[in-house]
């Protein structure tokens, strides 16, 4: 039973390897940073963002032109009361001038919408960001969990070879050799686990910035190499509030625009002449002329408006309140978690080792039994692993409070 045992434990263990060999090799290195980069330039971020500013000053453009002037051309047959025909020819040229400042609201309006356009290409960038740094962490952490089992791996390797001999020479028991592949079983199971996380989130990152993700040496712990723990940023606006913001400004704008008074003034200027039997005459036309204001047609508008301003300045203040207190909650969190982390990997994960190495020792001169090894073993497994997830809930904390960062789109 143990020889088919170990051969599983040690396919397994070839299969983990396989998994990171790719890396092996990796002469690139690769910062959260320039993957981050690498992310925007393949999805043409730069061009994403200047489209919609183009698309935003178009309606700048849009509402700064004039309605083009009339131009109106009539010929008429009349005849006289002395029954003499004759005919008259007018041309005149119309222009609408739109007096009261609603035309200077509407460009001021769609200027508004200018920030909006570049607002959200912060927020899709940051969102980009935080997908790359997502499997960027992922594949770090779980590689730097795929190294801290080897010790592991190799000190139960040993022990088998020692267990199946004392088997086969009949000084250790069946259950007891069992126990001891399990256990090998167990560490190697979990060091193939982060083996194929690593591969998964490299072949994730891969999606974003290219081939890259598959070679590349990824630059010692996610939340020491971005700062995350420390750079808070209190008061900035993340990239949603700094969004919800300018949508709050457009909107102000636009009713603004809707509550300003329009008196569009149509002035016309042309000519007439008029022909009747061997007489003519030409006239000089000016017409003036003003719409009646006895229905407001836009008293719809300004109160659409104004309700939309309302909505947006509520959304606004409540994601402010809470903007500063979630970066506080995220950074602490992943201070302590980071901390602990820390703790676990730089104190009790090398005492852990020791221990396990007095143990292994005291084994092999008959001072101690099988159970008190294995449970060294399980120790500093445990500890390992404690020291693993404490890591990754520090990521996922400092992962938040990236994304709340402010994102400059230059």
């Amino acid at each position: 039973m143990l020889p088919r045992i170990l051969y599983k434990s040690r396919r397994f263990s070839a299969l983990c390897i396989l998994l990171l060999a790719f890396n092996a090799g990796a002469q690139e290195s690769l910062s959260p940073a320039q993957a981050v980069e690498l992310a925007w330039h393949r999805a043409s971020m730069n061009q994403q963002r200047d489209a919609s500013l183009a698309a935003a000053q178009a309606d700048v453009l849009t509402a700064r032109l004039r309605p083009n002037p009339i131009l109106t051309v009539a010929r008429d047959s009349v005849i006289g009361a002395d029954n003499v025909a004759g005919n008259e020819s007018t041309v005149m040229v119309s222009q609408m001038f739109e007096l009261g400042g609603r035309r200077d609201a509407r460009i001021r309006a769609a200027s508004a919408g200018i920030p909006v356009a570049d607002a959200a290409a912060s927020v899709e960038r940051a969102e980009l960001r935080a997908e790359v740094l997502r499997h960027y962490a992922g594949a770090a952490a779980a590689e730097g969990h795929y190294a801290s089992l080897d010790t592991i791996i190799n000190g139960l390797n040993s022990l088998t070879n020692v267990a199946s001999k004392r088997f086969r020479g009949g000084d250790l028991s069946g259950y007891e050799s069992r126990r001891i592949a399990l256990a090998l079983s167990q560490a190697d199971s979990a060091r193939r686990a982060a083996a194929t996380d690593a591969l998964n989130a490299r072949t994730r990152l891969s999606a974003f910035i290219g081939d890259t993700a598959m070679t590349a040496r990824f630059q010692g712990d996610f939340t020491n190499a971005t700062g995350a723990t420390r750079n808070v940023h209190p008061g900035a606006m993340t990239p949603e509030t700094a969004l919800l913001a300018a949508r709050r400004d457009h909107a102000e704008a636009l009713a603004n625009a809707a509550a300003t008074r329009s008196v569009p003034v149509t002035v016309g200027l042309g000519a007439k002449h008029v022909r009747q039997g061997q007489l003519s005459d030409n006239l000089l036309l000016m017409e003036v002329g003003v719409p009646l204001p006895i229905f407001d047609r836009n008293q719809g508008e300004r109160a659409r408006t104004a309700a939309q301003v309302q909505l947006l300045d509520s959304q606004l203040k409540r994601r402010m309140q809470f903007d500063d207190a979630q970066k506080q909650s995220a950074s602490e969190q992943a201070k302590r978690y980071l901390n602990s982390a820390t703790e676990l990997e730089s104190r009790d994960a090398p005492e852990a080792a020791r221990l396990t190495a007095i143990a292994r020792n005291s084994f092999a001169e008959g001072e101690m039994d099988l159970t008190g090894l294995l449970d060294a073993y399980r120790n500093q497994m445990d500890i390992l692993e404690r020291a693993f997830e404490l890591r990754q809930k520090a990521i996922d904390a400092a992962l938040e409070l990236e994304r709340l960062k402010p994102i400059s789109v230059e």
